[in-house]
């Protein structure tokens, strides 16, 4: 169905029997009473949504009383799958105007609220145009970002090469990474850490790169390299 999450989900619990209306409450003692907040009739998921007279009066003036016909049905499962022969944007706005309906009975239970039918109506019409920017916005694909024109360079034989970063984050947080490659591009070693620190960028970059050196020599990389590195720093 072409609408929001929350539409979706919703109609999961209609056709799962898990929507909280009045007579499931009652059955499972959790309220006294299973009439219906607008009628003296017993509060099913079928009479919530389509049944009572403002309801009724709602399918009608929308246009979409093709999608409310749960008593022919049988069940709501049955009566959701009995949609799929119906014109796409009319499911749509019938989907929509079944969940603005609960949410109406939601506000008056809650707080004691109710919404007129016209304003209704027209919320249901701003959110069937508004489910179209919503989806192009969440699922259509990202642009992809052209890859940068850079790439990694062997050193020359002999030699390695030690390419390395430093991040930090806002809660106190650096992160330092290193890898080091030889002339062929295999990896000799890799190594990241993380630790709590405050620094300005340039302190974090010496920090990296002190790291990097450090382990370079732990894995016999050469001293005198590493020397010569630590003097230009």
């Amino acid at each position: 169905m072409e609408v929001f999450p929350k539409a979706r989900q919703f109609m999961l619990r209609v056709c799962t029997s898990t929507l909280p209306v009045r007579r499931m409450l009652h059955f499972r003692h959790m309220v006294d009473d299973d009439t219906c907040l607008w009628c003296n009739r017993v509060e099913t998921v079928g009479h919530a949504l389509f049944d009572y007279e403002r309801v009724r009066d709602l399918w009608a003036d929308s246009g979409c009383e093709a999608t409310c016909r749960w008593e022919e049905a049988g069940s709501m499962c049955d009566l959701v799958e009995s949609w799929g022969s119906l014109n796409a944007k009319l499911l749509q706005k019938g989907v929509l105007l079944a969940w603005g309906i609960w949410q109406e009975r939601n506000q008056k239970i809650f707080e004691g609220k109710t919404t007129p039918n016209d304003e209704l109506l027209n919320r249901v019409v701003r959110w069937t145009e508004g489910v179209g920017s919503y989806s192009r916005r969440i699922y259509t694909s990202a642009k992809r970002v052209p890859a940068s024109g850079k790439s990694w360079k062997s050193p020359p034989e002999g030699i390695v090469k030690l390419n390395m970063d430093a991040s930090l984050a806002k809660e106190g947080w650096v992160g330092l990474g290193v890898i080091a490659r030889d002339a062929a591009g295999r990896v000799l070693y890799a190594a990241t850490r993380r630790m709590r620190a405050h620094w300005p960028s340039e302190i974090a970059e010496a920090q990296v790169i002190d790291m990097a050196l450090k382990i370079g020599k732990q894995r016999g990389l050469g001293d005198v390299l590493s020397n010569r590195i630590a003097k230009c720093l």
